[in-house]
C-alpha cells in the first residue's frame, strides 16, 4: 500500500502514541568524559599555547541522546563500555541520576573509559575533537533480548560489531532503527550492514554528498533513503549546522501541494529570499516536492530553519548533532510515522537549547519546551 510510510510497510507497524506508556528506547554507542579546552584562536602546528578556560563534561553521542530521552519524559537504557575508572564510575553516576538505565553498560578491567579532548575557538565557537575510545563491545556482549519491550534501537556508530548484531535482531523483530551516520565511520566493519538496516537516518549533509559521490544535496539524500533496493526508509534527516536541517521521506499518500524544487541549489534559493523564523519566532518551515529525474519517483523535502541564537547566547556546539539525534529519536518513539516539521522544530530547539552552554547544562527538560513541539 502506497498510502502508507515505509516503515509501516516494511515492518507492518501502526501508529502509536506513548503519551500514557512507559516508551522505552534502547541505545547502543558512545558515554564519554570530554576535557574542553578554550582558545583565543585555534593553535597552528607546532604553536604552544594557553587556555583561557577548562571544565571535563560527559559527552558521546548515545549518551547526548539519552540524556535528551530521559529528560524528555522517556525511558533510555543505553548499552555502552566503560573502564573501571574514576570516569567510568563518575559517568554511570551521573547518567542514572538523570533516569538513563545503564544496567547493560560493559565495564571492563584494567582498561580507560573512553574520553576526547575538544579545543574550543572563543572567537568562532568551532570545535575540533581528538577521541580516545574504550575497547569495543564484543558480540557475546549484547544479545536480542535487550530489545524487550523497546520501542526504538538508535545507533551512533561506536562499537559497530555489536551495533549489527542488535540491529539484526530489530530487523527480525520488527523495531525501528535509527542510524547516526559520521564520516569517521566510513570503512568501518559492519558499516554498510548497519546503514542498510536502519529504517530512519540521521546525517550531515557533508556525509551524504562525499558517501553517495552525489554533489546535490537533495539528490545525495534520496540515495541514501532508497540504499536498500525495493525498500525505502522512513525518512533521511540531513544537518546543515547553522543553516538548519532537512528531513526527505517518499511522498505521503494526500499529502497537500508544495512547491516543486530540482536540486537542493533551487530550494536554497526560495529559502533565502523566505522569512528565517515565522510569527512567533519560531524558525520558519519550509515543504517542498523533489521529484528525481531517473525514475521519476516523488519525495517530500522538510526544511527548517535553525533556532535563533545571538552571538552572546552562542557558547559551545559540541554535542549539537548528538542531542538533534536524541529529539528524533523521542519523535520516532512517540510516533513511528511523526510529522517532520514538528520534528525538525523540536530538534532545532533542542540543539540551539543546548549549544548555549557546554555538556549537558543546557539540554532541556519537558517543563521548558511547549507543548506543541512534544505532542
Amino acid at each position: 500500500n502506497r498510502g502508507e510510510s515505509p516503515l509501516v510497510f516494511l515492518f507492518g507497524l501502526k501508529r502509536f502514541n506513548c503519551q500514557f506508556l512507559m516508551c522505552t528506547v534502547l541505545l547502543i554507542g558512545a558515554a564519554v568524559a570530554d576535557y574542553l579546552g578554550y582558545v583565543a584562536a585555534y593553535p597552528q602546528a607546532d604553536q604552544k599555547i594557553r587556555t583561557t578556560k577548562s571544565e571535563i563534561v560527559l559527552g558521546g553521542n548515545c549518551l547526548n541522546a539519552a540524556v535528551v530521552l530521559a529528560r524528555l519524559g522517556l525511558v533510555p537504557s543505553l548499552v555502552t563500555k566503560l573502564g573501571d575508572d574514576v570516569f567510568g564510575s563518575q559517568i554511570i553516576r551521573q547518567l542514572q541520576q538523570e533516569g538513563v538505565d545503564t544496567a547493560h553498560a560493559v565495564v571492563q578491567h584494567g582498561v580507560f573509559s573512553p574520553f576526547s579532548y575538544v579545543i574550543i575557538d572563543d572567537r568562532t565557537k568551532s570545535r575540533t575533537i581528538v577521541h580516545s575510545p574504550c575497547p569495543e563491545l564484543l558480540e557475546t556482549d549484547v544479545s536480542g533480548s535487550l530489545l524487550d519491550g523497546t520501542r526504538l534501537l538508535v545507533l551512533d556508530g561506536k562499537h559497530m560489531t555489536a551495533a549489527h548484531t542488535v540491529a539484526e535482531a530489530a530487523r527480525a523483530r520488527r523495531i525501528p532503527v535509527l542510524f547516526d551516520a559520521e564520516d569517521e565511520l566510513l570503512g568501518e566493519p559492519h558499516f554498510a550492514d548497519v546503514l542498510r538496516l536502519s529504517s530512519h537516518l540521521k546525517l550531515s549533509a557533508k556525509f551524504a554528498t562525499e558517501f553517495s559521490c552525489k554533489p546535490d544535496l537533495l539528490d545525495a539524500v534520496v540515495s541514501l533513503l532508497e540504499i536498500e533496493p525495493g525498500v525505502a526508509k522512513a525518512f533521511v534527516a540531513a544537518t546543515l549546522g547553522g543553516d538548519g536541517s532537512l528531513v526527505v521521506r517518499r511522498q505521503p499518500a494526500g499529502a497537500k501541494p508544495a512547491p516543486a524544487v530540482t536540486s537542493f541549489a533551487e530550494l536554497q534559493v526560495v529559502v533565502r529570499q523566505s522569512p528565517i523564523v515565522d510569527s512567533a519566532g519560531q524558525p520558519a518551515c519550509y515543504r517542498f516536492n523533489f521529484t528525481t529525474s531517473s525514475t521519476q519517483t516523488s519525495y517530500e523535502v522538510t526544511f527548517c530553519n535553525a533556532w535563533p541564537l545571538s552571538a552572546d547566547e552562542l557558547v559551545d556546539t559540541t554535542g549539537a548533532g548528538d542531542v538533534f539525534l536524541g529529539s528524533l529519536a523521542y519523535s520516532v518513539a512517540r510516533n513511528v510515522d511523526p510529522d517532520p516539521e514538528r520534528m525538525l522544530l523540536l530538534a532545532s530547539f533542542v540543539a540551539g537549547s543546548k549549544c548555549k552552554s557546554t555538556g549537558i547544562t543546557g539540554i532541556p527538560r519537558a517543563a521548558q519546551v511547549s507543548k506543541d513541539l512534544l505532542s
